[in-house]
């Protein structure tokens, strides 16, 4: 007699669907909203500017592979970290903009 195995896929609840939708809309947005201002509106941006975008394009990417559904947990623990390497970004950003921290990417006069 042979038996098969059923292996039962879990599948994102609803709320975790939205959030996820959510999450891809607000990188989506952050990074049209970022090249706009360098190629609409003709703001330069520092290194530091160009280096945040690089986080909203792997949340773009985690957020895609979070609709499969044996990739869920995975990826949403990458979103996770991601939105965590930005805010340390951000917040290292907000201290050179401020004056705390010396840019190490410039040159001294």
């Amino acid at each position: 007699m042979r038996t098969t195995m059923t292996t039962k896929v879990k599948r994102l609840p609803s709320y975790q669907s939205v959030v996820i939708l959510l999450t891809l809309g607000f990188s989506l947005v952050a990074l049209i909203l970022s090249y706009s201002a360098q190629y609409i509106w003709g703001i330069e941006p520092c290194k530091l500017c160009k280096l945040q975008r690089v986080p909203y394009f792997f949340v773009l990417m985690f957020s895609g592979l979070a609709f499969w559904p044996n990739l869920q947990k995975i990826s949403i623990r990458l979103i996770q970290v991601t939105f965590l390497v930005s805010l340390g970004l951000a917040c290292y950003h907000l201290l050179v903009i401020s004056g705390i921290v010396a840019d190490p990417c410039s040159v001294p006069n």
